[in-house]
């Protein structure tokens, strides 16, 4: 039993941030655009500064937005509480964005971090993956990208939708 609750204890420890939206692989338009319609997700403490990060053409990470905090009144589960932040209508740079083939949209990776973490990012919309009864490690299994804590978002090209 001791094993068990240290290795939740471990799980909890590495699941202290996330971003919600978008997840990972999420075609967020039908056009392209360099606008995001929503970055939101969770941190544990009460204004923690998030920071947005962008991939950029040389394969590493450009701070591209540092200015939102975590906010609210919280919300408990798993014996953290966590607070919400969220950036409407985000205008990612165009030289963040790379054209997929055949005129088929575009593609980018972002990231978040919330205080001095990176969240983590969802393979699933959130709404569809997390569950009030379910424990850390179900969370982290369920609902956690394998490319986490990367976020690839695309746009969907007039020639593919």
């Amino acid at each position: 039993m001791r094993h068990i609750n240290s290795v939740l204890f471990v799980l909890a420890g590495l699941l202290t941030a996330c971003i919600a939206e978008p997840f990972d692989g999420e075609v967020i338009s039908q056009n392209p655009t360099t606008v995001i319609p929503r970055l939101s997700g969770y941190g544990t403490s009460l204004g923690q500064p998030i920071e947005i990060s962008a991939k950029n053409a040389s394969g590493g990470f450009d701070v591209v937005h540092d200015t939102a905090v975590t906010t609210g009144v919280g919300w408990t589960w798993a014996g953290t509480v966590w607070y919400g932040w969220q950036i409407d209508n985000f205008n990612l740079p165009a030289a963040y964005w790379t054209a997929k083939p055949f005129g088929c949209g575009e593609t980018a990776t972002i990231r978040a971090k919330v205080g001095d973490r990176n969240g983590h990012s969802l393979k699933q919309a959130f709404i569809d993956c997390w569950d009030p009864y379910q424990a850390v490690d179900e969370f982290i299994n369920d609902c956690v990208s394998d490319n986490s804590p990367d976020v690839t978002i695309e746009t969907c090209g007039a020639l593919c939708c």
